[in-house]
């Protein structure tokens, strides 16, 4: 008798009344399946274990990834943005220094410009006691004349006239000079007013040179955040090879139970074999 037969007869009359001959087949056989079944179990469950522990490590290695894609996309995006803000500072130090440019350009303009008004005052206080020189001295020959004996009235009022005409001509020459001084002034104010320009610029000067700290500050934190990136890509890689290795294992456990399948079937079919032997 076997359970693999598919015209099996077993019945509640082989227990209620046995016989020793089919008895003894059918507790051969049993034994035969209790025999396989402490040996097959425990190949069983062990694989079976093997499997969960396997599957389980290859679910934590997949969490592993998860988290580190989303380390690697957090420093990424975190890169990008500093990136933009370096790019930003940049750009704002561009303009700054085409700005501090054109103002050291204009500076220079500005200083021409001052040490020419320089000298045109000068030049106009040298006039001026030049001037103020040849009035004393027509001063002095009014005086001269005045003390003179006048041996002709006519010759007098010409003299007159011209020394009259010759002190205008100077009084205009003297307002003349008056309103070049006032706009040299204002020239002077032009120019205190361009310096402290130029102060503020330098001082925005100085700014840009903290902004180049920053920038340096930020490069570091890009090499370290690159550094961080590679060491995430390497326990990536590491996490990948560990869950091929886990599933290599897992493979191997089944080829296993697969070969103790086959030893069962052929364990079977030789105890069939000998059932119709015997029987024969």
């Amino acid at each position: 008798m076997d359970f693999g037969d598919a015209d099996a007869d077993f019945t509640m009359c082989d227990l209620i009344n046995p016989v020793p001959k089919r008895t003894r087949k059918l507790f051969s056989v049993m034994a035969d399946y209790a025999n396989f079944y402490r040996a097959a179990s425990q190949v069983f469950e062990k694989t079976s274990a093997e499997y969960d522990e396997a599957r389980r490590a290859v679910e934590d290695g997949q969490e592993q990834i998860r988290l580190a894609e989303q380390r690697k996309n957090t420093l990424r995006s975190e890169r990008d943005m500093r990136k933009r803000k370096e790019n930003a500072l940049l750009a704002e130090y561009n303009s700054k220094h085409t700005i501090l440019t054109e103002l050291i350009k204009e500076s220079k303009t500005n200083e021409d410009k001052r040490d020419a008004v320089f000298k045109a005052i000068k030049d106009r206080k040298e006039e001026r006691a030049k001037l103020l020189e040849e009035i004393k001295s027509l001063q002095s020959e009014i005086e001269h004349l005045k003390k003179a004996i006048v041996d002709s009235p006519e010759e007098l009022r010409a003299e007159a006239d011209s020394l009259r005409a010759n002190i205008k001509r100077l009084q205009d020459d003297c307002k003349a000079e008056r309103q070049r001084i006032s706009d040299n002034a204002e020239c002077m104010k032009i120019i205190e007013n361009v310096s402290k320009v130029l102060a503020e610029r330098f001082t925005e000067l100085e700014k840009l040179g903290d902004f180049q700290v920053q920038i340096s500050l930020l490069e570091q934190d890009e090499s370290r955040v690159k550094s961080l990136l590679n060491e995430a890509t390497r326990r990536r890689q590491q996490t990948a090879d560990e869950t091929v290795r886990f599933a290599a294992s897992v493979e191997e456990e089944v080829k296993k139970y697969e070969r103790a399948r086959e030893i069962y079937s052929s364990r079977l079919q030789e105890l069939k074999t000998r059932k119709e032997q015997l029987t024969k």
